[in-house]
């Protein structure tokens, strides 16, 4: 008769190819399942917010896409918003996830900045997160769901005093333009006009061009009046496009300078900028 082979646990060695084959693959097998189940864990992991929204709103500030653009809405009508920081604090907030407790006593709710007289509210799709003060590192941020009794904190530093600003969100940038795009550039200064065109790739009035094609403001001016009797308007021929701008001085209880791109929304300039836009055209 063919021998027998036994097969015993622990101090005996296994000799059947085929069964060592077997344990081998029931052992790469538990492995893939058990790495299988901690990276189904990893995917359950709830976030708060949903990935993309068209329109959010920090208390009565709010912002909203429109054709591309984010802008900034509230009592006072509408104001371009920087879509760079718009879609940077999306990206940030669409991670959070409400795991790590502080606190479920009410009573400590206000070393946590939650439950203030005041509070700022995060409103995204209709989702609203309570907004508290920062961690001591300024690494994260103390939260709660409106009106919840639990306070998280969040790996995300977000400080209610700048969110609720206009200024934060508002376009800061009003041309970046590349040097080698621009074709000419039509000024016009009252009965005045003239032209800055490059020669052989390089312009006659250097700082003028570096300045109005890359041109920051200071601060949005809502509900800006402009009667201005000193004013510039320029004509920007930029690859296939023309680009309108214009630039002014106004004097009311103190020297303002302005700019705008479609005289709807109007932004404060430095004076400094005002006069290099306006060099050699005065």
């Amino acid at each position: 008769m063919p021998e027998i082979e036994k097969i015993k646990i622990g101090k005996m060695k296994i000799k059947n190819p085929v069964i060592i084959s077997f344990v081998f693959l029931a052992s790469v097998s538990i492995l893939l399942a058990i790495k299988m189940q901690l990276f189904a864990k990893k995917e359950k992991t709830e976030f708060y917010f949903p990935k993309e929204t068209d329109k959010f709103c920090i208390n009565l500030l709010c912002l909203e896409k429109r054709d591309g653009y984010w802008l900034i809405t509230n009592s006072f009508g509408t104001v371009p918003a920087s879509n760079d920081v718009v879609d940077n604090f999306l990206k940030g907030v669409s991670e959070i996830s409400l795991t790590e407790v502080v606190s479920t006593n009410p009573e400590k709710f206000a070393e946590f900045g939650i439950g203030e007289a005041e509070t700022t509210v995060l409103d995204i799709n209709g989702r609203r997160l309570e907004i508290g003060s920062n961690t001591k590192s300024y690494d994260g941020t103390y939260v709660r769901k409106e009106n919840d009794k639990i306070v998280y904190k969040i790996e995300k530093p977000l400080t209610k005093q700048t969110l609720s600003t206009i200024d934060y969100w508002s376009k800061k940038v009003i041309t970046n333009l590349a040097l080698n795009q621009i074709k000419k550039i039509s000024v016009k200064y009252g009965n005045k006009n003239g032209e800055e065109v490059p020669v052989d790739g390089k312009w006659k009035n250097s700082e003028f061009i570096e300045k109005i094609s890359d041109l920051k403001s200071i601060a949005y001016l809502p509900g800006f009046n402009q009667n201005s009797k000193i004013v510039y308007e320029y004509l920007i021929e930029y690859g296939d496009k023309v680009i309108k701008l214009k630039a002014g001085k106004q004097n009311e209880k103190k020297e303002l300078y302005w700019v705008t791109t479609d005289e709807k929304y109007f932004f404060e300039i430095k004076k400094e900028d005002f006069d290099l836009l306006t060099v050699g055209w005065k």
